[in-house]
C-alpha cells in the first residue's frame, strides 16, 4: 500500500508512512489485491452473481444479513459573548425511551406502523451505524420488519436508507440479498458512505419527516443497555431530519433499482457512466442490441414504458448505439454468449430482443430476415473493430446456468438484468460499489478462462457467424 503511492526512489520516513495507511484507511478505493485473497474473492463473487440471479428472478430464500458500522467528523466550537450571569432554562421537551435491543424493536415497529395507519404519503429515513444484532438476531422480528416495511413502499411511502459498509464483500452481498427484494417491491432508495472506517461513537436514526425521529448512541466496546429514544416534538425532529440530510449529502447510491416508471433516468444513468474511459465486459443470452440495425427498432419497439413515448424510447436506443460504436475506437468491449444460442437460432430461425433492454416483460420475436440482419451486423461489428470481442461459452460453462445478464464496466459501474420469463416486472439494477465491481473483476476473469482458447479465438468464432449466416441464408457452408 505505501510503495504504491510514494514516487519511485523515495523512502519516506515514519510520519509519512503513518500518513499514507491513515489516508487509505478512509479512503473510497478498493482494497489492494492480494495473490492468497483470489480464491474466497472468486468464491465470494461466484455467490454474489447467484444471489443476485435468484433475487432478480423471483426465486430468492431472504437471507436477512445486514451490516456494521463507519467514522465520523467533529465540529469547531463556537464562541459567544453574549452569556447571562445566571441560569437561563432551555426549552422542554417529553421523549419516550426504549431499553435495549428489545426496546429498539419495539420502537421500530412503532414507527413503521404510524407510517402504515397513514393515508398520507410519509418519508422514512433511516441509518443505524450500531450492532444490528437488534435487527436481525430474532428471526420471527426480522421477517415482521421485513413485512412491514415491505407494506409501508407497497403504500407509496418513500424510504431512504444508509447503509454502513465494509470492505467484506459477503456482508455486502448479505445486505444486497436482504434489500433489493423490497426495493423491488416500491420506492426505496439506498446509499452508502464511501469513506471506509470503524466508528467508535455510534449512532441510530429513524425519523418520519414532520412526524417523529428515534435516535440511539452508543460506544463500540459498551456492553450495556443501549437507550432508543422517541421524539416527537417538530424542533427535534426537524433538526434529526437536517443532521441526516448532511450525512446523505456525502453518500452515494448503493445501488440503482431501473424499471418501467424509471426508463429516463436509466438512459441518463447509462449516458452519464458511458463518459467514463473504461473496459466493458458483458455475459449475455441474447445477441447485443447494439448490434441491431438502427431501422429495426420501429420495427418492433411498440410497449413503451411509464415515462416515455415509443418515439423517445427509440430515439434513445438509436443514440445508445451510436455510442456503443464511437467507443469502439478506443475502449475494448467483450461479449460473452451462450454457445447454445447459435445452435438455437440455427434450429428456429429467428431469435428474441433482449426484454429489459426495452423495458418489455413479454418476449419479443424477430422475424427470419431480421434475425439475419442482426447476425449479419454482429459480424460486419467483429470484423470492422479490433476492440470488439465475441466470446462463446461451452455447454458447461457457468453462465448457461446463469438466469441473469450482467455488463461490467471495470471500476464504474455494474449492470443485473433476469433473462427471464420473469415472475415479476422486469427491472436492471446498477451497482457501482468498489468492493462489489473489485469482486467482479475475479468472476469475470475466472469465467473467460473457463471458456477454450478456440470459442475466444477473433476468426473461429467470425467463422462459426458466417456459417451461421450462410445457413440461415440458404447458402453453402464453408468447410
Amino acid at each position: 500500500i505505501i510503495i504504491a503511492r510514494i514516487p519511485a526512489g523515495q523512502t519516506p520516513d515514519e510520519a509519512s508512512r503513518v500518513h499514507i495507511l491513515a489516508d487509505w484507511l478512509i479512503s473510497e478505493e478498493p482494497p489492494e489485491p492480494q495473490p492468497d485473497e483470489q480464491p474466497e474473492q472468486l468464491a465470494q463473487s461466484v455467490s454474489l452473481v447467484t444471489n443476485i440471479a435468484d433475487i432478480l428472478a423471483g426465486t430468492a430464500q431472504s437471507a436477512p444479513k445486514t451490516p456494521v458500522a463507519s467514522g465520523m467528523p467533529g465540529a469547531e466550537l463556537q464562541i459567544d459573548t453574549g452569556w447571562q450571569p445566571d441560569i437561563v432554562p432551555g426549552q422542554k421537551s417529553s421523549y419516550e425511551i426504549f431499553e435495549g435491543r428489545t426496546g429498539r424493536r419495539q420502537a421500530a415497529l412503532n414507527m413503521l406502523y404510524q407510517i402504515i395507519q397513514s393515508d398520507q404519503p410519509l418519508d422514512f429515513f433511516m441509518t443505524s451505524e450500531d450492532d444490528m444484532r437488534w435487527l436481525t438476531e430474532d428471526a420471527s422480528y426480522t421477517a415482521l420488519w421485513t413485512r412491514l416495511l415491505r407494506q409501508a413502499v407497497e403504500k407509496g411511502h418513500q424510504v431512504t436508507i444508509i447503509h454502513i459498509v465494509s470492505r467484506r464483500i459477503n456482508e455486502i452481498m448479505g445486505m444486497l440479498a436482504y434489500w433489493i427484494p423490497l426495493h423491488m417491491a416500491g420506492q426505496m432508495n439506498s446509499y452508502y458512505y464511501p469513506r471506509f472506517g470503524d466508528r467508535r461513537i455510534r449512532q441510530t436514526y429513524m425519523i418520519v419527516r414532520g412526524h417523529a425521529a428515534l435516535f440511539s448512541s452508543t460506544l463500540a466496546d459498551f456492553t450495556g443497555n443501549d437507550l432508543t429514544y422517541r421524539f416527537d416534538d417538530p424542533l427535534t425532529v426537524e433538526q434529526n431530519m437536517r443532521l441526516f440530510n448532511v450525512h446523505l449529502s456525502q453518500c452515494r447510491p448503493l445501488f440503482t433499482l431501473f424499471g418501467r416508471d424509471n426508463t429516463r433516468s436509466y438512459f441518463e444513468y447509462v449516458s452519464e457512466q458511458s463518459k467514463k474511459p473504461a473496459a466493458v465486459s458483458s455475459i449475455r443470452h441474447l445477441l447485443n442490441i447494439r448490434c441491431l440495425p438502427v431501422d429495426l427498432l420501429s420495427r418492433y419497439v411498440h410497449d413503451a414504458p411509464g415515462d416515455l413515448p415509443v418515439s423517445k424510447l427509440i430515439s434513445l436506443l438509436a443514440a445508445q448505439q451510436q455510442d456503443f460504436y464511437n467507443r469502439l475506437d478506443q475502449e475494448s468491449t467483450i461479449d460473452i454468449l451462450p454457445l447454445s444460442l447459435f445452435e438455437s437460432i440455427q434450429s428456429e430461425g429467428i431469435t428474441t430482443l433482449p426484454c429489459c433492454e426495452i423495458f418489455s416483460d413479454k418476449p419479443t420475436w424477430l422475424s427470419d430476415v431480421d434475425t439475419l440482419a442482426w447476425l449479419r451486423q454482429t459480424y460486419d461489428t467483429l470484423k470492422r473493430f479490433p476492440n470488439y470481442e465475441l466470446y462463446l461459452a461451452p455447454d458447461s460453462s457457468v453462465i448457461n446456468s446463469l438466469r441473469i445478464n450482467i455488463t461490467f464496466k471495470e471500476n464504474i459501474t455494474a449492470f443485473f438484468s433476469p433473462t427471464g420469463p420473469f415472475l415479476q416486472p422486469a427491472a436492471t439494477v446498477a451497482l457501482n460499489e468498489s468492493n462489489v465491481l473489485h469482486s467482479l473483476s475475479y468472476y469475470f476473469d475466472d469465467v473467460i478462462q473457463q471458456i477454450p482458447a478456440s470459442l475466444r479465438n477473433r476468426q473461429d468464432v467470425m467463422t462459426r457467424l458466417e456459417r451461421l449466416i450462410a445457413t440461415l441464408s440458404g447458402l453453402p457452408t464453408a468447410k
